[in-house]
């Protein structure tokens, strides 16, 4: 679980090793507000505004990733 600076709150769903991980965001209110999926070695470090940053591991690679967070 993380919460964001903006109050959002990010839950990880479930999550099996080697797999990509699903994530629920609930709005400052506890209320459901998104749904998303993360790469597999995906770890998220930081949530902001518009914008997630992860650490993803390949192999014995380590690469910082920033997603951005868009409304559709």
């Amino acid at each position: 679980m993380h919460a964001a600076d903006n109050g959002q709150i990010w839950i990880r769903l479930w999550h099996t090793p080697g797999a990509a991980s699903t994530w629920k965001v609930l709005d400052p209110e506890g209320e459901p507000m998104a749904r998303t999926t993360l790469p597999a070695g995906s770890e998220i470090l930081l949530i902001e505004d518009d914008s997630v940053y992860a650490t993803v591991r390949s192999g014995e690679t380590l690469e910082l990733v920033r997603y951005r967070i868009g409304v559709p």
